[in-house]
């Protein structure tokens, strides 16, 4: 129960978090119609969420970025399933940078070949030691996420971090 006038500054705290898992959970609900919305079966669709998501998240943090997209990518399929995974790695991919990176720039680049489509992450940032980063449920989620696409997910921390996701366009699951 809150108490709205015996403690200000605790009441103000308090809403605040009231605000933000409320903001979180229309988020979450947004990507979910989003991804099952069959209007939205291609790249186009996921760029487009993508870069909107990386304006607000990285802008908002005086962070740089940039989306490089092979010429004729935003024509690829993509089903509800793939779209999910992928939006979600991406997003906190791009979340982890502007949160712990300490970076002045975001780089994503995504390109098909073959059957196999890349897409990669990378920040000019401090890097990070993966067995620290073991702590929160990020990775082993966006781990899971790759291998619910059929791909693979190479993080590397030295220089930077650079996420690098691969998966094959055929794989439905």
């Amino acid at each position: 129960r809150l108490h709205l006038d015996r403690n200000p500054e605790e009441s103000r705290e308090r809403l605040g978090e009231i605000a933000s898992a409320a903001r979180g959970m229309v988020d979450g609900m947004s990507d979910l119609v989003w991804s099952i919305d069959p209007r939205k079966d291609d790249m186009r669709s996921l760029l487009r969420r993508l870069r909107q998501f990386a304006s607000d998240v990285l802008e908002s943090q005086g962070i740089d970025w940039r989306l490089d997209a092979q010429p004729g990518l935003e024509y690829l399929s993509l089903d509800a399933g793939q779209r999910r995974h992928l939006f979600l790695i991406l997003k906190e991919a791009i979340a982890n940078a502007a949160r712990h990176a300490q970076c002045s720039l975001v780089s994503i680049h995504a390109e098909a070949s073959g059957t196999q489509l890349m897409i990669s992450v990378a920040d000019d940032g401090r890097g990070f030691d993966e067995a620290a980063a073991k702590e929160g449920n990020g990775l082993e989620n966006m781990r899971r996420r790759a291998q619910a696409l059929g791909g693979s997910l190479v993080l590397d921390g030295r220089q930077g971090v650079r996420v690098l996701l691969r998966f094959p366009l055929s794989h439905r699951r």
